[in-house]
């Protein structure tokens, strides 16, 4: 098995927080589905910070 180390990229964020916001939607759908989210769904930006 090869490990390759690198840097952290703004990028390697994308995916997690896509699935993140994947969750809100679910969790509009189905008030019981156990996720803490916000009040209000945040921005993107703002996710990065």
């Amino acid at each position: 098995m090869d490990v390759v180390i690198r840097e952290l990229r703004w990028d390697d964020a994308d995916a997690p927080i896509s699935n993140y916001y994947s969750l809100l939607d679910e969790a509009k759908e189905d008030p019981l589905f156990s996720i803490t989210q916000p009040h209000q769904r945040p921005d993107l930006p703002s996710e990065y910070r």
